[in-house]
């Protein structure tokens, strides 16, 4: 069953938005999907925070030494407190490659 926010809700979750609380926390906050989310933001014209990166150039570049030793995506990733999936857009945006586990796609 979908649930629907109201008004107040909505004007509660503009607030938090705004305060910082991220799309992902917003949606498990008010047990919605996060598009719902973003959809309720868009109709209140609130412009969304741009992406923030978790890492350096520096930190990129030192987790690619160490994934180039052989470690994991995992094991690097955990090193810098970041999600593997993080670590590798890290990678693919710094036009690093990432070698295939586990199912997940080689971005190329």
């Amino acid at each position: 069953m979908q649930r629907r926010l109201s008004s107040a809700e909505v004007d509660e979750l503009v607030t938090q938005h705004a305060s910082g609380v991220t799309i992902n926390e917003l949606a498990r906050n008010f047990d919605i999907h996060r598009t719902t989310v973003m959809n309720h933001l868009d109709d209140r014209n609130v412009s969304r925070r741009q992406l923030v990166r978790k890492m350096t150039d520096e930190e990129v570049a030192t987790a690619a030494r160490r994934y180039g030793e052989g470690l994991s995506l995992a094991a690097v990733a955990a090193e810098f407190e970041v999600h593997a999936r993080t670590l590798a857009r890290e990678f693919h945006l710094a036009g690093l490659p990432v070698r295939p586990r586990n199912g997940w796609p080689n971005r190329d």
